[in-house]
């Protein structure tokens, strides 16, 4: 097969060795993958359902907007 100028020696797939296959994962000291962004989906949800304890723990004033 000519893939990019190159040519591309194509195998047959061994299904059960594929279904069998550990995938390959992070290495060791590799740094953790950056937290995803809100969506737009989140901060609606947020916007709507605030927490019903403040941050000292008590409970708060549902009438109180800050």
């Amino acid at each position: 097969m000519l893939s990019k100028g190159r040519l591309v020696r194509l195998a047959p797939v061994d299904l059960s060795a594929n279904a069998r296959a550990r995938r390959h994962g992070p290495e060791p000291g590799d740094d953790p993958a950056p937290m995803p962004t809100k969506s737009a989906a989140d901060l609606a949800f947020e916007r709507d359902f605030t927490p019903v304890v403040d941050q000292d723990g008590g409970f708060c004033d549902p009438t109180d907007e800050e």
